[in-house]
């Protein structure tokens, strides 16, 4: 579990660090409505190669972790922040327990990116409708069941959103969104294959500090 951990981490960081070096050159611009724009998006895509929903991801969790912001002479523009100049001087896992813990507190969710709002608009990356402050309890509470198993042992999205759903039954309704949350949990390696990692367990246990500490044990 740990090394496929790892290797998501890897990758994590990897792709947060080219979107930022593509984000120093060309900054995107800022929409009216507060998101990035879908021409913004296609660039970065095709110049990281993945598809245009993984930049929106990307760009969602770099702005969780402090690394992208808003800025420019006119404040029109997302570009990567002075935070992201000393993230790239760290060592790998201090810079992983910084998206990781960045993504545990985020008040948004990254997953309805792309998806219709009311007026049957498509919702863009970076947009505060994608706010929903009631994310980091849904987040904490997936992640604080699933260390309740052994290290090495998990249980299925479905389960879990099943057991979640028995033991808070008035809040039922707000668990619609853990089966996309235990993906990006899996993106960044705090999950895998519906088991919390070492670096999951140090990042729910103690925040930041711990995750760096169970991503290099």
């Amino acid at each position: 579990v740990d090394r496929q951990a790892a290797g998501a981490a890897m990758e994590a960081i990897g792709r947060v660090g080219e979107l930022m070096a593509l984000l120093e050159e060309e900054p995107a611009g800022l929409l009216r409505s507060g998101g990035v724009g879908v021409r913004d998006q296609k660039r970065l895509a095709r110049a990281l190669h993945v598809p245009e929903p993984e930049a929106g991801w990307l760009l969602e969790l770099a702005q969780a972790a402090g690394l992208l912001d808003v800025g420019g002479p006119h404040r029109d523009e997302w570009l990567p922040t002075r935070a992201f100049d000393l993230w790239r001087e760290q060592e790998l896992p201090d810079r992983w327990a910084t998206l990781a813990a960045g993504w545990l507190a985020a008040v948004r969710l990254p997953s309805l990116a792309g998806q219709r709002d009311v007026a049957g608009k498509a919702v863009n990356a970076l947009s505060p409708d994608l706010v929903r402050h009631t994310a980091p309890a849904i987040r904490r509470s997936a992640l604080t069941a699933l260390a309740e198993y052994p290290p090495g042992r998990g249980v299925a999205a479905d389960d879990l959103v099943a057991l979640l759903r028995w033991r808070t039954p008035r809040r039922a309704d707000r668990l619609a969104p853990v089966p996309d949350l235990l993906a990006e949990a899996a993106r960044l390696g705090v999950v895998v294959g519906g088991v919390l990692s070492s670096g999951g367990r140090g990042l729910l246990a103690t925040g930041e500090d711990g995750a760096a500490d169970g991503m290099r044990g």
